[in-house]
């Protein structure tokens, strides 16, 4: 074999210019070429380069997630243009761009496969050939998974010397699930606050799990709550309930007030808490919850509606209201009821919001408070307590 390739002999005249009856005659020379014998330097063999990752990789992919476009390699030597293709086992959804050398595409099955790719050259009396294997492992795509946007519960304080209580819990997923949902309701650390002892603080019965159906979005459960009372002042108590799902959970905190503690704050609820504007006349209960001990003395509350309300008295709906409401003494919560008549309106959702100016009920301390709305919501917000100041 000769090192490095083909070599050229050139042919020529000894003696030039020929004469020809006194005329000169041109010599023209001729070359012989050598063929380099050696196949795997000559430089009409076809060949992928040895250095390639292609043939140790292994193309992982996934049912149904397209994949990230892919350039096969060029080959080196062969004679004129080179035409590439790959075999028909080239997985379902995939696709070969002979031009670009590009693998696309995104797979259909699942399955391993192995793929050969080819180049061939345009050599006019030898068809010269590369091939290389390609290996291909389609793997089917991890289940859905969805998770809890939120939980909440119908009651989020008991007192500790109250009786045995049914909570109904609520989960809330993100976003409809495309199969039934699995939701695990457990018992767990509050987020904030003294925790609750199990069997010290209180017992309970939880429903474990529920099925959310495929299309649904919220799945719920029955929690029952019996708090354990003592004769300490030991600060409320909290406990958490977490509801999980397989792409995640929530969680929210129910309060065990104490008794013996010193109430410092009281809260507002009101029902119904959602009114239609052509519901008529209706009538509401405000409740007004002490957050612990019972007071010894009877307390007012005095009520007004908000005048940041975005409802407008009269115009919105109209009211008979009796702004206080008493909590006895010796009890931890007082109520009273209104009537109110929401006004037809095409301008949508106006709240109405209550606000606890004047209370004798507790003394400085947490806010509490509750807001209420005459077409859509009544819900709680918070306030702090003030001495007594009546208008």
């Amino acid at each position: 074999p000769l090192a490095g390739g083909d070599k050229k002999i050139g042919l020529t005249a000894l003696k030039s210019p020929v004469k020809n009856d006194d005329e000169d005659v041109t010599v023209t020379t001729t070359v012989i070429t050598l063929k380099d014998g050696d196949p795997e330097t000559g430089p009409g063999v076809l060949a992928f380069d040895e250095d390639v990752d292609v043939v140790s990789t292994v193309f992982e992919y996934v049912v149904g997630t397209a994949i990230e476009p892919y350039i096969l390699p060029a080959a080196t030597g062969g004679i004129g243009d080179k035409t590439y293709s790959v075999s028909a086992t080239l997985p379902a959804g995939l696709v070969f761009d002979a031009d670009t050398r590009t693998l696309s595409g995104t797979p259909l099955t699942a399955g391993d496969a192995t793929v050969v790719y080819t180049v061939i050259d345009s050599a006019p009396d030898e068809v010269n050939t590369a091939v290389l294997s390609l290996t291909f492992e389609i793997g089917t795509a991890p289940p859905a998974t969805v998770r809890v946007a939120s939980i909440t519960s119908t009651h989020s304080s008991i007192r500790e010397n109250g009786e045995t209580t049914a909570i109904l819990l609520t989960a809330t997923l993100v976003a409809p699930s495309a199969k039934p949902e699995t939701i695990l309701f457990t018992i767990a650390a509050p987020s904030a606050g003294t925790p609750a002892v199990r069997d010290a603080d209180y017992t309970a019965v939880l429903g474990g799990s529920v099925v959310i159906a495929a299309g649904e979005t919220q799945g719920r459960t029955l929690l029952t709550l019996t708090p354990l009372d003592n004769e300490e002042v030991d600060g409320n108590k909290y406990l958490g309930v977490e509801a999980s799902a397989s792409g995640g959970s929530a969680r929210t905190d129910i309060k065990i007030a104490d008794d013996e503690t010193p109430s410092t704050s009281l809260a507002l609820s009101v029902s119904p808490h959602t009114l239609s504007e052509d519901a008529g006349v209706t009538q509401l209960t405000v409740t007004a919850m002490l957050d612990s001990k019972a007071l010894d003395a009877a307390s007012t509350i005095t009520l007004s509606i908000d005048p940041e309300s975005a409802a407008t008295r009269d115009l919105d709906y109209s009211a008979l209201f009796n702004p206080s409401l008493v909590i006895p003494a010796g009890s931890t919560s007082g109520s009273l009821t209104f009537l109110i008549d929401p006004t037809a309106d095409p301008k949508g959702i106006r709240n109405i919001q209550m606000t606890d100016p004047v209370s004798t009920a507790c003394s400085t301390g947490p806010k509490v408070g509750f807001q209420t709305a005459s077409k859509k919501l009544l819900s709680k917000t918070k306030r702090r307590c003030r001495p007594a100041i009546l208008r």
